[in-house]
C-alpha cells in the first residue's frame, strides 16, 4: 500500500499540518475560510467542514451518520422521526475531533493507529481534541476567548450561523 505521503506534494502535507494545527484564538484552520489575496479570515464558513457536519449529524441515510434520532408522537398519534439536535457543541467537537484525527492520522501518518478496530489511542487522541474544540467553541459563544471585542462578535455570529444551518433548519450544504 503506497503511503500517503508518496500521494501527497511536500507542499500539500504542510497546507494540511497547517489545518490541523491547533491555534488557541483561531482553533483549527479547518474550521474557516482564509483568502490569502485579501488577508482575512471569515470565522466557521469552510465549506468541507459544513459538509462534514451536515452528513455526519444531520443526514440518517449517509454512511458517515452518528447522530441519534428523537423520535417524537403528538395527541393524534402522528410519528415525527428527526435527528435530535440538543448538545450541538458536544457534537461539533466530537465529529471534528474524529475527522482531524483521521486526516492527521491517514494524511500525515502522524499516529499509526489501526484501522480496523476503534482502539484505545484512536479513542484517546479523539477525546484530548474534543476537550480542546469544545472549549474553543464555548468560548466563542460565551466571550471567554480572549479575543478582541469586534472580532469574538463576528466569530460568535459566525458559530451561531454555522449551528443554525447546519443543525436546526438542516439543509444540504450541497
Amino acid at each position: 500500500m503506497l503511503s500517503p505521503h508518496a500521494l501527497l506534494s511536500v507542499d500539500d502535507v504542510c497546507y494540511i499540518t497547517y489545518l490541523t494545527t491547533f491555534q488557541p484564538t483561531i482553533g483549527y484552520l479547518l474550521f474557516h475560510q482564509i483568502n490569502q489575496r485579501e488577508g482575512t479570515m471569515y470565522w466557521f464558513v469552510n465549506k468541507s467542514m459544513r459538509s462534514i457536519l451536515y452528513y455526519t449529524l444531520i443526514k440518517p441515510d449517509t454512511a458517515t451518520w452518528i447522530g441519534v434520532l428523537e423520535i417524537v408522537t403528538d395527541a393524534n398519534l402522528n410519528v415525527t422521526i428527526s435527528p435530535v439536535i440538543g448538545f450541538v457543541v458536544e457534537k461539533f467537537s466530537f465529529v471534528l475531533a474524529w475527522v482531524i484525527v483521521e486526516i492527521q492520522d491517514l494524511l500525515l501518518e502522524q499516529y499509526s493507529l489501526c484501522h480496523t478496530t476503534l482502539g484505545q489511542d484512536r479513542v484517546r487522541h479523539v477525546a484530548e481534541l474534543e476537550r480542546q474544540i469544545k472549549d474553543f467553541l464555548s468560548g466563542i459563544l460565551n466571550g471567554t476567548n480572549r479575543l478582541p471585542l469586534e472580532t469574538h462578535e463576528r466569530a460568535r455570529v459566525s458559530l451561531l450561523d454555522l449551528i443554525q444551518l447546519t443543525v436546526l433548519t438542516a439543509p444540504s450544504p450541497d
